[in-house]
Order: C-alpha cells, then sequence, then structure tokens
C-alpha cells in the first residue's frame, strides 16, 4: 500500500512539474499604466529630461531609501512634465491624482521593494546558463552605476542581503 501512494504522490508531482511548465512565467505581464524597475533605472541613468520620478511616502522615508533623484509626490505641480513615475513602500494599485497634466503617469511595479530587489540587489544562480549569465551582466552593471551590489547565489542558498543607509551611485 505504501508504494501505491508513493506512485499517486510521483504522478501528481509530474502532473504538477508539467502544468508549472506549460503556464510560464508567475509574474505577470505589466499593466499599461506600470514600468518594471530596470526600465525606469535605464530611463534615469540616460537622464532623460522628460521624466519625474515621484515618491508617495513621508519625507523621511524618501530622504532615508529614495530613488535617485525622485522627488515628493505631495509636492509636485506637473507643468510641462511628459512623464511621471509614482512608486511607494509597496505595489500602487492605481495612479494618485497630480496638479498639472503630465501626458503619461506610471506605477513602478513592486516600489521601493522592486527597485532594490531588481536594481540594486539582483540576484542570479551560480548553475545558471551561458544565455541568463549574458542577460545578467548588463543588469550587474546598471547595479553598480546605482551603487548596487549584484550577487551570484549557490543553488538552495538563501538571498540575504545587508543595507546600509547610504548608497553609492548618483
Amino acid at each position: 500500500m505504501k508504494s501505491a501512494v508513493r506512485i499517486v504522490l510521483v504522478a501528481l508531482a509530474l502532473c504538477a512539474a508539467a502544468l508549472a511548465a506549460l503556464a510560464g512565467s508567475p509574474v505577470p505581464p505589466l499593466a499599461e499604466d506600470e514600468i518594471s524597475a530596470v526600465e525606469l533605472a535605464e530611463w534615469i541613468r540616460a537622464r532623460r529630461t522628460d521624466l519625474v520620478v515621484l515618491d508617495t511616502r513621508p519625507e523621511q522615508a524618501l530622504e532615508a531609501d529614495g530613488l535617485p533623484g525622485a522627488r515628493l509626490a505631495a509636492d509636485f505641480e506637473a507643468d510641462t512634465v511628459d512623464t511621471v513615475v509614482l512608486y511607494g513602500d509597496k505595489q500602487l494599485t492605481a495612479a494618485l491624482p497630480l496638479r498639472g497634466s503630465p501626458r503619461r503617469v506610471l506605477r513602478l511595479r513592486g516600489g521601493i521593494e522592486g527597485w532594490n530587489r531588481d536594481v540594486l540587489f539582483p540576484v542570479i544562480r551560480s548553475d545558471a546558463s551561458q544565455r541568463q549569465k549574458t542577460e545578467f551582466a548588463s543588469r550587474a552593471q546598471l547595479s553598480r552605476y546605482f551603487g548596487g551590489s549584484p550577487r551570484a547565489l549557490d543553488p538552495g542558498a538563501q538571498a540575504r542581503r545587508s543595507r546600509s543607509r547610504s548608497r553609492r551611485g548618483c
């Protein structure tokens, strides 16, 4: 009887693995009014003049842990700005109303946590494929530009990071 249970469990595990492979990425695609942290980092590095990044958190949070060049959303009037990106501690569910009329208002997917995970502290497995390592090299360079520390982890290791309050970079 024990072997029959094991066979059933193995069959269920194989079915679940096959379904997971068919399902694809667990991360849903970006919404029309969202931007990824990596794309925003590339825009900031390119010094886009039509871009303003606004922090929806209190002023103390912005000073302690804000994105480069970010301003407080509460103090901002969108006069001649084309694109505004909003972020906070967590994922914003909807864009906040802004004074003025920017052409486009985007939300940063994942908020400051997404920025930290995807830009400042990206992680790749040490046994990643060559294609994954090549793709990660550009993210690692972007991370270092903003004072981050990209890392390679051994399979099964936990990603832990220590974050100092002051960042190097821009």
